[in-house]
């Protein structure tokens, strides 16, 4: 609450964790929502697997980037050449 924040004598340091803490608890709170939804498209007979295609039913900010295909040597070269980057020899 801002009285309180106000009246005490935070520190940076101090901030910096009621930040995090905070930041903690939001993303506890939409975990939590996430949850409850799955599971009552499960009490409903929805497969989430199937419809998602393996998603999860509300992506979160904090969930890990899908990590991306890596592009071969020559997918690259091809790439630059078509940028006119880069002519074949």
């Amino acid at each position: 609450m801002p009285d309180q924040f106000w009246a005490a004598d935070f520190t940076w340091n101090d901030l910096e964790r009621a930040s995090r803490g905070y930041q903690l608890r939001q993303t506890r709170e939409w975990e939590r929502t996430r949850q409850h939804g799955e599971w009552m498209a499960a009490f409903w007979g929805v497969d989430l697997k199937k419809e998602l295609k393996g998603r999860r039913l509300l992506d979160l900010s904090t969930d890990p980037a899908p990590a991306k295909p890596k592009e071969t040597d020559t997918e690259f070269l091809a790439r630059m050449a078509s940028r006119n980057y880069y002519r074949p020899n």
